[in-house]
């Protein structure tokens, strides 16, 4: 047994990234080999805690290392403006290391928290998420090609930074729209946000998405697969009280998808959609 106090700790070194980087998650082999041969239990405070674009100011942790088993928790009051709690296991014990993942956040910086997790920062505000997730294999693409679990997320008082909902909305009336249409003066204010994910072999199925603003909300569902790093959503907008006749499909690569109404042969026949 040990306590041990540190200015600052990065456990990036223990597991996997958190975002891909392009074209896609990381091949390399992850190593636990090192989990075989220790056993100790760990009380860890530290000033400062970094997990890729993460990171957290005053944090305690509690680690456990068993026969190849890796059992933690770390919890913080000061993570990205909120709090969190983090519960992670590693067993290193089989030929395909195992990782599970429990998160629980409130009141997070969104910009930040969306720039770890998909690699650009696009919704600002305080959110709350709540993640549980198991994968296995040799690579980070092998765990996310093989995560299961659950994930939720939502904010009240937030807005998206760069997107103008309304815009395309507007513009997806008259056209079909390439990618997130980007502007660095363009925001969405959202009233309300929030999404349930069922996850398996590394497809996010949507049970509901529903977001609130004042001039534009929508409600949805579809998949992310986090392996590809694509969406395929259909969500029904409204501005103000009229909904549109038809969904809104969202597909293609999640950093820039293809945007259309659900219309027969609107990809080959666009003119005539």
């Amino acid at each position: 047994d040990l306590d041990l106090g540190v200015d600052r700790l990065d456990i990036g070194s223990y597991l996997p990234p958190l975002a891909s980087s392009a074209p896609g998650w990381s091949e390399q082999p992850l190593n636990y080999a090192d989990l075989r041969n220790l056993d100790a239990r760990l009380a860890l405070n530290t000033n400062g805690l970094t997990y890729g674009a993460l990171s957290a100011g005053k944090s305690t942790a509690q680690l456990s290392l068993t026969a190849g088993r890796l059992d933690g928790v770390i919890t913080s009051e000061d993570t990205m403006g909120g709090t969190a709690r983090l519960d992670v296991q590693a067993d290193g014990t089989g030929t395909a290391p195992l990782l599970s993942l429990h998160v629980e956040g409130q009141k997070l910086d969104g910009l930040q928290l969306t720039s770890a997790l998909a690699g650009a920062g696009f919704l600002a505000g305080p959110l709350s998420l709540s993640l549980n997730v198991s994968g296995y294999g040799p690579s980070t693409a092998a765990i996310v090609s093989t995560l299961k679990g659950t994930a939720k997320v939502s904010a009240d008082a937030a807005s998206l930074a760069g997107i103008d909902l309304k815009a395309i909305a507007a513009a997806v009336t008259q056209r079909i729209v390439e990618g997130w249409q980007r502007l660095p003066e363009a925001t969405t204010t959202l009233n309300a946000l929030s999404a349930e994910f069922e996850i398996a072999d590394g497809i996010a199925t949507a049970k509901a998405i529903s977001l609130q603003s004042p001039e534009v909300s929508l409600k949805g569902s579809g998949s992310i697969d986090l392996l590809r790093q694509a969406i395929d959503l259909a969500v029904v907008p409204s501005l103000g009280a009229a909904a549109f006749a038809v969904p809104v499909i969202v597909k293609g690569p999640w950093a820039s998808p293809r945007i259309y109404p659900d219309v027969p042969d609107i990809l080959l026949k666009p003119e005539e959609g």
